[in-house]
């Protein structure tokens, strides 16, 4: 993830040692160089969608992961966005506790009380 390549199990990279040629294609993140979330979905009713995105943002603000950032980065300019719009100020993203990164799966950690 340092040099912008994000590879997922070392199985992958050992096999890489056979490899004699390599073809992409021009998707994604191949194409960008990092992640970047472009559309969101609120799956529930019972939580404010900006109030899910804060919570989002606390969580990851802690990660250097190139996922963390994708998520930080569009959170930031989505708050940017609904502030410039209803004439208020953007959020600023609450302080976590007990951040715990779970490899593969994501964050952990309690943001206001509240488990994330």
């Amino acid at each position: 993830a340092n040099n912008g390549i994000l590879i997922i199990g070392g199985d992958a990279l050992e096999r890489t040692a056979h490899v004699q040629i390599l073809v992409f294609d021009k998707t994604g993140t191949l194409t960008v160089g990092r992640p970047k979330v472009i559309h969101h979905r609120l799956f529930s009713e019972s939580m404010p969608l900006h109030e899910m995105l804060n919570l989002a943002a606390a969580a990851e603000q802690g990660s250097d992961h190139p996922l963390s950032l994708a998520v930080r980065e569009f959170v930031s300019t989505y708050s940017t966005s609904e502030a410039s719009q209803s004439s208020s100020s953007a959020a600023s993203i609450e302080q976590t506790t007990n951040s715990t990164e779970i490899p593969g799966q994501g964050i952990k950690c309690t943001v206001k009380g509240r488990e994330v």
